[in-house]
């Protein structure tokens, strides 16, 4: 699933939709000015989006729950500085 993901990323700059430098905020309206978008996409493409964990909590089961926990998560370090694999 990484290297389709990727790669759609790719696809997507190639035809302008966005930028590795766009932060999710400038897609997800909702995380906007949330810890989580102060981290770039290539941040979190190459895992240095500053320490997401693997997975998320058992408890996030909907696209509002998980909205809201990324809108609470507070980072380990900068974005760039620290690569954490996550998924």
């Amino acid at each position: 699933s990484k290297c389709f993901a990727a790669t759609l990323a790719c696809h997507a700059q190639a035809a302008g939709r966005l930028s590795l430098a766009d932060t999710p905020g400038k897609h997800l309206p909702a995380l906007r000015g949330s810890a989580v978008d102060q981290a770039t996409l290539l941040h979190y493409g190459t895992y240095t989006a500053a320490g997401l964990p693997l997975q998320f909590p058992e408890a996030v089961a909907t696209d509002a729950a998980a909205l809201a926990w990324l809108r609470g998560f507070q980072p380990t370090a900068a974005p760039g500085t620290v690569r954490r694999y996550s998924n």
